[in-house]
């Protein structure tokens, strides 16, 4: 898949600072980032078993060593509707445990199609028109939006076009963007009702921020502003990950960052045009594999010890600036372009024709640099005023609610009031401004609020709340079956948050399976009664589950006319039908497939059963060659 990213891609971070000399009743230090950006998405991808995925019906955003709690706005003004915000944890390769948050943005899955939304959560149906991304080119980074019409590209509906944004309140580890794809049947290459993610992620990376103190003795006492970009990581089976070039430029201001300045040619924001911006001219960046051992995995396997050299290119650019006395902001912008140059054929280094950081503000080799890839505005703000945030996730009865920051800046802690409505019952806005909770009732209603923080400053916010019934599993019953013939039957959920994801514990008929979107099919091949429990899972990860119990009954093969007798010698081998299925049967383990009247033979019965008195006859001719058999059934 072929992905591009418009310009640009902003970020705005925010740090409230506390120094010694503060007023004591100062609150402690808030960091934060805000992003929103436009994204393109080719269709061009193929999943798992080599199916041609159709569209793109979702994107994820991937924030690790971040919490919920942290992200008090996300964007959802597209195709897809609000989006849902979970979190979870993982254990890395050196077994430290870390904190991950998923913002999902993901399309309905309606009977059995995949639609859009076109109103703002009010008109979802099938896309009607496909991408052409050969159409589309750079944006203003802020054009992808329900209702626009870029000037860049034919329609917002063709483009492939999408704007995507989230607030962060803390510094996150790394942040990956993954457009979300169709798992497709692999018999009958339709879309099913889940998504994965698209075989290749967005190409740009997302810069870190930390934000530390000068030293005690400096006689400038502004904070010092580190940032930090890697190169896309390594393969497990390659030394080195891909390679690409950035430009970095920076710009101090007295001003505080806001987002729509960062999305416009305002004065506060760098572009090159004045020489003291530029930070990084030209560097090339590429990933060395941490894993020594990485020559295991490759294909073929490499002997020990694995190839190794000095890295050409660094794998990370570092930054770092102290704020100008009076300055209240920092921001940078990278550029990037992809790498065009060679590679080692064994270790995936990057071998370029010219320099890997060209001196004196030099262009790299033509034959090095290829196309624009895409920009990020990341910047610093010191001291945020006081702010609310009105969007909030859905919620569902016994689920944990995602806590989202509904009150953030100023100084803490909050006193909040309510003024109009009422929080659900189960659901607190603590006095740090982090609404959170298990919901006990479910319903959509405006609640009205006024918070004060510890200085004394007062706003307002309205919230649209909106909980939904716990996830259920809905069908009843699941009919029975029959031995040897095809069965299907669908498991149906109501109340959660879509999409849903379907498992099952018990022993299933054998021949039968279930799909993750709750499809029992196949053909079962062995009378009985069988017990197993389905469970279902939503997008907020509640779960529901249910018992079932399926009988397959003993089915019955009509067969074709009376065949002829034969005369001859023959030998005989007696046994039992132990199973059957369209066009065999299988008797002392041996499938013998049967296909007109001289394969089959029916002693006094009409039908075949399961159980019955079976023989397997061969008849030979006087050199004892095989000229004839039948399946005699008793």
């Amino acid at each position: 898949m072929r992905t591009r990213v418009a310009i640009p891609l902003a970020l705005l971070a925010g740090l409230a600072v506390c120094s010694e000399a503060a007023n004591a009743t100062t609150s402690a230090a808030t960091f934060g980032e805000l992003s929103n950006f436009d994204a393109f998405c080719d269709v061009a991808d193929v999943d798992n078993y080599g199916n041609t995925i159709t569209a793109c019906e979702g994107f994820e955003i991937e924030i690790e060593d971040a919490y919920s709690r942290d992200l008090p706005y996300v964007y959802w003004g597209n195709r897809y509707g609000q989006p849902s915000v979970t979190e979870d944890s993982f254990v890395d390769a050196n077994n430290v445990t870390h904190s991950r948050v998923r913002v999902t943005y993901a399309a309905k899955w309606i009977g059995s199609a995949w639609q859009v939304d076109s109103t703002y959560g009010s008109n979802y149906a099938p896309r009607t028109n496909n991408v052409n991304i050969n159409s589309v080119t750079a944006t203003d980074g802020h054009t992808c939006v329900l209702g626009s019409s870029p000037s860049t590209t034919a329609t917002y509906d063709t483009s492939g076009c999408e704007h995507f944004g989230a607030v962060l309140m803390a510094p996150p580890g790394k942040v990956t963007y993954n457009w979300l794809v169709p798992v497709l049947d692999p018999n009958t290459n339709a879309a099913t009702g889940a998504l994965q993610h698209s075989v290749s992620p967005v190409a740009v990376p997302v810069a870190s921020y930390a934000v530390q103190p000068p030293p005690i003795d400096a006689v400038n006492q502004q904070p010092i502003v580190q940032a930090v970009i890697a190169a896309p990581p390594a393969p497990p089976f390659q030394e080195f990950g891909d390679a690409q070039w950035v430009k970095v430029y920076k710009r101090q201001s007295s001003q505080q960052l806001q987002l729509d300045k960062m999305m416009t040619d305002d004065a506060s924001i760098p572009n090159g045009s004045d020489p003291a911006e530029v930070e990084v001219e030209w560097q090339l960046l590429q990933q060395a594999n941490p894993n020594p051992n990485w020559c295991l995995d490759a294909n073929p396997p490499l002997a020990l010890p694995c190839p190794a050299q000095p890295a050409v290119a660094p794998g990370v650019l570092e930054g770092s600036d102290q704020l100008a006395a009076g300055n209240d902001s920092i921001v940078r912008r990278y550029e990037f372009y992809a790498y065009n140059g060679g590679y080692d054929l064994e270790t995936h280094e990057a071998t370029p024709f010219g320099n890997v950081s060209p001196p004196n503000g030099q262009a790299p080799d033509p034959r090095d640099l290829g196309d624009y890839q895409g920009a990020q505005m990341q910047g610093v703000n010191l001291l945020l005023p006081l702010a609310v945030n009105n969007q909030t996730p859905t919620g569902e009865i016994g689920v944990s609610y995602a806590p989202a920051t509904i009150v953030s800046g100023g100084v803490q802690p909050y006193t909040t009031t309510v003024t109009s409505g009422s929080l659900p019952t189960g659901l607190a806005l603590s006095d740090v401004g982090i609404l959170s909770g298990i919901p006990s009732d479910a319903g959509t209603g405006l609640v009205s609020l006024d918070v004060q923080d510890f200085s004394g400053e007062v706003i307002a916010v309205t919230l649209n709340l909106n909980i939904v019934n716990a996830i259920l599993v809905a069908t009843g019953s699941l009919p029975g079956g029959t031995a040897g013939v095809a069965y299907n039957a669908s498991l149906a959920a109501s109340g959660g948050v879509a999409p849903v994801t379907w498992t099952k514990t018990g022993t299933l008929p054998a021949g039968l399976s279930l799909s993750s979107t709750g499809i029992l099919s196949g053909t079962p091949n062995t009378a009985g009664s069988y017990k197993f429990s389905t469970v279902v899972t939503d997008s907020l990860a509640g779960t529901a589950s249910k018992s079932y119990t399926v009988a397959i009954a003993s089915g019955t093969i009509t067969p074709p006319a009376t065949c002829p007798a034969w005369t001859g010698s023959k030998l005989e081998a007696k046994s039992t039908v132990t199973s059957f299925g369209p066009g065999y049967v299988v008797v002392k383990g041996l499938k013998i497939n049967y296909t007109t009247c001289t394969k089959l033979k029916l002693n006094n019965v009409s039908a075949i059963a399961v159980g019955m008195p079976a023989q397997y006859t061969a008849y030979k001719d006087s050199k004892g060659v095989i000229t004839a058999s039948y399946l005699e059934i008793n």
